[in-house]
């Protein structure tokens, strides 16, 4: 719904049986209140059941509204016979219809499935059936070292009807497990889901190799311990072995 402004406070207190107010965009009329009643036999056949004036100050209300309805509109109080020379009000307002862009989403030919380390990896990221043109849309990845922005991915825009469609697309090498999201900046913002890709985890050995590789760590390291003890003791009572002197008397 849309409300557009009359701005007319009927300062010669025109009676509302005698008053006329006609609300029009171009040549045609989208709203006519004829002698205080509602004239609809003079609406344009695209404003039928879609406009509704408020008594209390005649300002517009528009419902179910269209790109094609942007545009100027005017509010004109005609002249009575007792204002023949002029129009009692009239005034401009322009309308200005906004359509919202989908919610970016990210596609991708290629699987991203356990990826392998240095994956080459294509995305493509598409939103449309906004109006007006967007600015610009762009990619955003999180990885162990924070968020950044890629400079270089150019985004396409398409003028589909009364509408425009954004895309860009994107090639990366994937070295680690990294996150993406999508951006859009039009007359409002809007951001994708968050796409994870990652890496292949490496195989997990059966529990039995588990057991056995701990037996062997543990056989190993009681080995080491043992002969280095083994080798301290032996220094120790090589060092406290005293030899003894023999005197041989001489004849």
């Amino acid at each position: 719904m849309a409300e557009l402004k009359c701005q007319y406070n009927n300062p010669d207190n025109i009676s509302r049986e005698s008053l006329n107010i006609y609300w029009q965009k171009n040549e045609e009329v989208v709203y006519a209140l004829v002698s205080g009643k509602e004239a609809m036999q003079f609406v344009h056949k695209n404003y039928v059941n879609n406009t509704k004036v408020l008594l209390s100050n005649y300002d517009l209300r528009m419902y179910n509204i269209s790109l094609k309805q942007s545009g100027e509109y005017e509010c004109i109080v005609p002249a009575l016979k007792e204002f023949r020379n002029k129009n009692v009000h009239k005034s401009k307002f322009h309308l200005n219809v906004l359509a919202n862009f989908s919610v970016p989403e990210i596609s991708s030919e290629s699987s991203l499935v356990e990826l392998e380390r240095r994956s080459t990896v294509s995305l493509k990221c598409s939103s449309g059936h906004g109006f007006p043109k967007p600015q610009r849309m762009f990619w955003q990845l999180t990885d162990g070292n924070g968020t950044k922005e890629p400079r270089y991915p150019h985004y396409n825009v398409e003028n589909i009807g009364e509408t425009f469609n954004i895309s860009i697309s994107w090639t990366l090498t994937v070295e680690e497990d990294i996150n993406v999201t999508c951006g859009l900046e039009a007359h409002h913002k809007a951001v994708s889901p968050v796409l994870q890709l990652k890496l292949k985890k490496p195989p997990v050995p059966p529990e039995s190799d588990l057991k056995m590789t701990i037996t062997i760590m543990i056989s190993v390291v009681v080995l080491v311990l043992v002969s280095s003890l083994s080798i301290i003791l032996i220094c120790k009572q090589s060092r406290s072995t005293v030899p003894i002197a023999i005197r041989i008397p001489l004849i």
